[in-house]
């Protein structure tokens, strides 16, 4: 039996992080049967109940040490883990998880990860000191290969895509059969726009993403908001949802993934801002726009060839209506789009578990 260990940012209530996990649990165990899987959470007790694996708090310095001690592959991402835009704390944090790995003689793997931005000196050259005693780094995208190249990360880079892009055709009709949310919040179905919105800076993004909805609002289209990170998000959800009135929709409690699936696949269309909200979308087959706080959304979005209807900081009402207008007055258009590059992106998310599954085989040998 092989023992795995998986460091992310696990047990928030964010629902991006926890597709992930959710996306790697479910293929490590369809696949390789014989692994146990254990999670660092911040909410253990949830994130066990709902997955159905051992989890251990992340917070517990004795109970991570005998966590890391009892592993045999210590395996860090997917997500964006490795930076310091948010503060050099997380960053330390997760490097130190991984260096303590490294003493403990353990195997590890950079696993999918989104990486950077790096704005420290400091935060570049721990972050190459350890990387470069890894054994596996696959990343999501090409920007954190260069990014890695970029800081002296010497040791091979795979480039492979989000786990959750790699959702099975089995798991995306699973999915989609939890339907108690639309009745729940009353959700018909019909011309369902789905809005994932985030704080960015001094959120000058409100009134004209508000403006915009307004107007497809009495045009007809059903407007639900919802929040990917509980509470913070939620906020931001109702100042958009008072100044469409009291028709729109607000999510105002946890979903899980199943629950997500059900909204996202009945929507028409997602605008989001939150980076997880497109790939979700994506993996769903449903088109979507997106505006961007961060050069890794535009870079998602050119690589499903969706639109972006402009940079968090400057998008205009008219900016984000002509591109609403784009999708919604072709969306099989911008489906075709999608079912073509998810293809490619499936078979790259399936390089990171096919290295994985090779670190373990070298482990057994």
């Amino acid at each position: 039996m092989t023992r795995l260990l998986l460091s992310g940012y696990f047990g928030f209530g964010n629902l991006g992080d926890d597709a992930i996990l959710y996306s790697m649990v479910g293929r490590i165990r369809t696949q390789r049967k014989d692994c146990e899987i254990t999670v660092l959470s911040n909410c253990p007790k949830d994130t066990a109940r709902d997955l159905d694996v051992t989890a251990v708090n992340r917070w517990n310095l004795k109970d991570v040490i005998s966590a890391i001690r009892g592993c045999d592959v210590f395996i860090s991402g997917g997500g964006s883990l490795l930076q310091d835009i948010t503060g050099v704390k997380s960053l330390l944090y997760y490097l130190g998880l991984i260096w303590l790995a490294q003493k403990l003689n353990k195997k590890v793997m950079i696993f999918a990860q989104g990486l950077g931005p790096l704005t420290g000196k400091n935060s570049r050259s721990k972050t190459t000191k350890i990387l470069n005693k890894t054994d596996v780094i696959t990343v999501r995208d090409k920007d954190s290969a260069e990014l890695l190249n970029c800081i002296g990360v010497t040791k091979q880079v795979t480039i492979t895509a989000d786990p959750v892009l790699s959702l099975a055709n089995e798991d995306r009709q699973l999915l989609r059969q939890e339907t108690k949310i639309l009745s729940e919040f009353q959700l018909d179905g019909e011309k369902l726009i789905v809005v994932c919105p985030r704080a960015w800076n001094d959120n000058v993004f409100l009134d004209p993403l508000a403006e915009a909805l307004s107007a497809l609002h009495s045009e007809g289209y059903q407007i639900c908001l919802v929040p990917f990170h509980l509470p913070g998000d939620l906020l931001f959800c109702q100042t958009i949802a008072d100044s469409i009135g009291q028709d729109a929709v607000i999510i105002d409690r946890p979903l899980d993934l199943k629950e997500v699936a059900a909204l996202f696949s009945q929507a028409g269309l997602v605008i989001g801002m939150r980076l997880h909200s497109l790939i979700i979308a994506a993996a769903l087959g449903t088109p979507m726009v997106g505006i961007s706080y961060d050069p890794k959304v535009e870079a998602f979005l050119r690589t499903v060839e969706q639109p972006c209807a402009g940079n968090a900081e400057q998008v205009t009402a008219g900016a984000l209506m002509r591109t609403v207008g784009e999708v919604l007055n072709a969306p099989s258009s911008f489906s075709g789009r999608l079912e073509k590059n998810m293809a490619l992106l499936s078979s790259r998310v399936d390089r990171s578990y096919q290295l994985l599954y090779e670190l373990i085989e070298e482990m057994n040998l």
